[in-house]
């Protein structure tokens, strides 16, 4: 092997790390059956990045204004430059379960000369414009509008109600005028309001002391059979999207329940202006009775009657704990206090497993229809997050991150980057182990959402005598300020800005970085440690002994 000319020109795909699919998988070969995919040790995964933004440089096809050729069912793959193609015959073989499938007549000019853009070698990553004029071979109709049920809490007084109303205002203003929107607000009860109804107020009420299922809600509703064969549905759009072989914007209750926002805005403008604080009246020396759960359970029911299968999000505004029904945190008697951290950690919270066995209900149920909770609070270990935390979490942030991020960012967030800055070599990448911390060496450590900058001892004793202050240390001062700029360069281009902490080793904040270091080095192996370096104090194994047991386990599979 010869080196490298480094007066060489890079290569096409040095402009854009990721190459032109974002695709990193976790092996290189793919598995050619069940026996083998069951052998392999670590499942086989893949990171795509299929919302990130192109580099502007590198070449791409123009969208496709035809909707993808799918693989026959369960494998429903799409129509790839790795599928052998028959033109004789019309037919091409799907590089995963090798089944065959003929192409339709809208792809009968195709020929070795004249192949559509799917095809072409160079077309491995492309976008398709999924619409179309009803009707055209293969087209599809405009995807479903999305949908937003605001779930408000109402136990509150009514300067911070007013807030609510204003925020709201806001918000529903900058919604899309094609965009669904309902309205639910609870307090002691929940009430789920009709918003096809405008000639006046019409509310469907829950009580809410006790937990009610999914049939109960939607029988109330009047839609127990919402998405069952044989319910009434809308006149089907031609060629729409089909969910469990109805339209999603099909079923009844949307006109009652979840409106355009052009046909509603008026009818939600008097409803906020109307709303109240809860009128329920709160006995001395007690809280008020707060139904969350409840509502979240109302909220989810509907949609998933409504809208399943769609981008719709509940965004719930909370002003206080849960103190009746399912997901109940702390009762209405003000003797018994909200359950703090050192409670949480030493179980001492007699709500909190009841409470996270009912929101891991919910987040099944959500994650099943497709939805996402959204939850705006002022104190968050006030309203029950923590028990929410799994309904919350399933989810959708660090998706949507992933999903826009490049595939270099994406491994960030999972492995941080390790960058040593040194008198003694440019700065380079290192393993990101204990044993890279020396006392005479400055790390920076990318962990995506944190950017931490750590200095050796000998460093920061130097930085406090002020060395990098005295002309004759100049190099000592570049080494300090290298790290900083490397720094700002990666929080300049990020989004959301990650956290820059600045620590030193043996420091309080030094757990910024050791908390993402390989424990090659803990407390029992003190002995072994090089003058200068870290130990951790952590009984878990190294990556090395990770991965030994991993080769054995590979090599015996």
């Amino acid at each position: 092997m010869s080196a490298a000319d480094p007066s060489a020109a890079p290569p096409a795909a040095a402009a854009d790390p990721d190459g032109p699919d974002a695709v990193r998988l976790t092996w290189n070969a793919w598995p050619r059956s069940k026996v083998e995919a069951s052998r392999c040790v670590v499942p086989l995964a893949a990171t795509v990045s299929p919302a990130r933004v192109p580099d502007p440089s590198a070449a791409s096809p123009p969208p496709l204004p035809y909707p993808p050729l799918r693989c026959k069912p369960p494998c429903s793959a799409l129509l790839n430059p790795f599928a052998r193609v028959d033109f004789a015959a019309k037919i091409w073989i799907c590089p995963l379960c090798f089944s065959r499938n003929h192409f339709p007549p809208h792809y009968a000019a195709i020929s070795e000369s004249n192949v559509p853009a799917e095809l072409f070698p160079q077309c491995s990553t492309v976008e398709y414009i999924v619409g179309g004029a009803p009707g055209a071979p293969g087209a599809a109709g405009a995807p479903p509008p999305p949908v937003f049920l605001f779930v408000i809490d109402t136990c509150v007084i009514e300067e911070e109600l007013e807030y609510v109303k204003m925020a709201m205002r806001k918000a529903v203003a900058l919604l899309p005028e094609h965009a669904l929107v309902g309205l639910v607000t609870f307090g002691t009860q929940v009430h789920l309001h009709e918003l096809g109804f405008s000639d006046l107020s019409k509310i469907y009420v829950f009580r809410g002391t006790k937990e009610i299922s999914k049939e109960q809600i939607l029988d109330q509703l009047g839609l127990a059979g919402a998405g069952r064969p044989g319910f009434p549905k809308m006149p089907q759009q031609p060629g729409g999207p089909q969910v469990n072989g109805m339209h999603p914007a099909a079923t009844a209750g949307v006109n009652r329940f979840l409106l355009p926002m052009s046909e509603c805005e008026c009818t939600l403008s008097t409803l906020l202006d109307e709303l109240q604080p809860d009128q329920w009246p709160v006995e001395a020396g007690n809280r008020a009775i707060r139904c969350t759960g409840v509502a979240l359970s109302v909220a989810a029911g509907l949609l998933g009657a409504c809208m399943p299968g769609t981008g719709a999000r509940i965004i719930a505004l909370l002003g206080g704990p849960c103190t009746e029904g399912p997901g109940m945190i702390v009762s209405k008697d003000l003797s018994e206090p909200v359950r703090s951290h050192k409670d949480l950690d030493k179980d001492a919270a007699p709500h909190f497993q009841k409470a996270v066995k009912f929101y891991d209900g919910l987040a099944k149920q959500l994650v099943s229809q497709g939805h996402v909770l959204d939850v705006f609070a002022s104190a968050l270990d006030q309203v029950g997050l923590a028990e929410m935390k799994v309904a919350i979490e399933r989810t959708a942030y660090f998706r949507m991150l992933l999903n826009r991020e490049t595939v270099t960012n994406s491994v960030a967030m999972i492995q941080p980057s390790l960058i040593s800055f040194s008198f003694d070599s440019p700065p380079s990448p290192v393993f990101l182990d204990v044993a890279s911390i020396a006392a005479d060496r400055i790390l920076l450590l990318d962990a995506y959402f944190s950017v931490v900058i750590f200095h050796g001892m000998t460093i920061a004793q130097w930085r406090n005598m002020g060395y990098q202050n005295q002309p004759e240390h100049e190099q000592f001062a570049q080494l300090l300020q290298a790290p900083h700029e490397e720094a700002q360069m990666i929080i300049k281009g990020r989004f959301p800005v990650p956290r820059l902490v600045v620590c030193d080793q043996h420091g309080s904040q030094a757990r910024f970085l050791l908390a993402k270091l390989n424990p090659s080095a803990t407390y029992n192996s003190a002995h072994d440690v090089a003058p200068g370096s870290d130990i951790i104090f952590t009984d878990d194994v190294s990556f090395q002994v990770f991965c030994e047991h991993l080769q054995r386990l590979a090599v015996q599979s």
